[in-house]
Parts: C-alpha cells; structure tokens; sequence
C-alpha cells in the first residue's frame, strides 16, 4: 500500500507541477512556509493524505493547502483541522 500511494501521490505531484507552470497564479493563495497535500478522486488515499495533512497542521503549526483535481484543472483550499 505504501508503495502504491507514493506513486499515485508522485504522479499528482507531476500533474500539479506542469498544471502550474501554466498556470502559476494558482499559487497566489499561499502563505510562506505552506504544505500542500494532494486530495485525489481514490477515497483511501485522500484519507491517508488528509491524516497526513492533520498531522502537519496540529504537530509542525504550518498551514496546510489541498490540492484537488478541478476538471481539467486544479483547485487550492486551506486545509482546517481542530484538535
């Protein structure tokens, strides 16, 4: 499974790059020292990722972006998480 969500998570990441490359207003949004956490479609892996995301918010204080698939595009959202 952990081999499985890293390259599911790997080739999102390639998909975001290349989407903001086009389009790099998209990353107007984020403050200094953000994370960004790919929330994909496979419910499995966006819940993995959403702990994952949990964790750095309560346990490093950083703000944490999901980064979703829209259409062809994506879309950027501050991730809130409560104790």
């Amino acid at each position: 499974m952990f081999q499985r969500d890293l390259n599911k998570n790997f080739s999102l990441s390639m998909e975001f790059n290349e989407y903001v490359a086009h389009d790099p207003n998209i990353l107007d949004i984020l403050p200094e020292n953000a994370h960004i956490v790919f929330i994909p479609e496979d419910k499995e892996l966006a819940g993995r990722n959403r702990e994952m995301a949990k964790e750095i918010a309560l346990k490093q204080h950083r703000p944490v972006f999901g980064a979703l698939k829209h259409g062809k595009g994506w879309k950027v959202e501050k991730l809130q998480f409560s104790r």
